[in-house]
């Protein structure tokens, strides 16, 4: 099964259960990717032991910050949905 899992910070040292939730997905053969805005101080440290333990690191894709100009965030979405218009047509509506 895929699974996604979709978060602010990963991992967060006060949120080890969801590591080792991840971590029990991945143990039972799924296909977990997670999608978090940014890296915790976790993630520079190792705290969660099942986070280098199961390489959730390389399951991990960290998204880029919507800039704080309204201008520039709506710049963003209209080319992100012309883009996807033009790959994916149906995917839009």
């Amino acid at each position: 099964m895929r699974i996604a899992v979709v978060c602010n910070k990963f991992p967060l040292a006060s949120e080890t259960f969801v590591a080792r939730q991840i971590a029990g997905l991945v143990a039972r053969g799924h296909d977990v990717r997670i999608f978090a805005d940014r890296p915790s101080a976790a993630a520079r440290r190792s705290y969660v032991d099942s986070f280098a333990a199961f390489r959730l690191g390389a399951r991990t894709t960290y998204w880029w910050r919507a800039p704080a100009a309204r201008w520039k965030r709506l710049l963003r979405l209209i080319a992100a949905l012309a883009a996807l218009a033009l790959r994916r047509p149906r995917a839009l509506i």
